[in-house]
């Protein structure tokens, strides 16, 4: 008999979590690096503009 081929395993979805701003980041830096867009970075910390961003302050980043 054939084998059913098996399905793929299910990974869970990435959770938001939080990142405190430090010296010389934007929200582009912070973006680029978490693997997010600005626009979902500003949509998660709507507060929060790029200029100037405060030092220690923490921001969400959204899951991908």
């Amino acid at each position: 008999p054939r084998a059913e081929p098996k399905a793929a395993p299910k990974t869970a979805p990435a959770a938001a979590r939080n990142y405190t701003v430090k010296a010389g980041d934007t929200l582009t830096t912070i973006a680029r690096r978490h693997g997010v867009t600005v626009a979902a970075l500003e949509a998660a910390n709507p507060s929060v503009r790029d200029r100037p961003l405060p030092v220690g302050k923490t921001l969400t980043i959204p899951a991908r």
